[in-house]
């Protein structure tokens, strides 16, 4: 689930640093406009959500827990941008990070489930 996890980030991040809708400053090393840090927090994050969540599609525990995880994201994001280490551009802003983590991990939810299925 990590690599799911890792694989999502690494596109969408490098998606919206080529479209100009965000950069990340002070990373001890890029991967393209990826910091690595970033690649830690995803795989504890992919791990945990895989390790915690139920094994059968359960939609309040899927709309609950990606609501929970896109607010709180957006609300790190919002430290992350008052202290300058993360700068949105033209028009991406914390409403839409808030609906990206949610389908982000409304996502992973399901595949979640087809990769334990199988």
């Amino acid at each position: 689930m990590d690599c799911i996890l890792r694989s999502l980030i690494f596109f969408f991040e490098n998606l919206g640093g080529h479209f100009g809708l965000w950069t990340t400053k002070n990373s001890v090393l890029f991967l393209g406009f990826v910091p690595i840090e970033v690649f830690f927090i995803a795989t504890l994050a992919g791990a945990t959500y895989y390790l915690l969540f139920p094994r059968t599609w359960d939609t309040a525990t899927a709309l609950s827990t990606s609501f929970l995880i896109a607010v709180v994201g957006a609300m790190l994001e919002a430290g992350l941008v008052s202290v300058d280490y993360l700068e949105y551009m033209n028009w991406w802003n914390s409403y839409l990070a808030v609906v990206a983590y949610f389908l982000t991990f409304l996502m992973m939810y399901k595949v979640n489930l087809l990769i334990t299925k199988s």
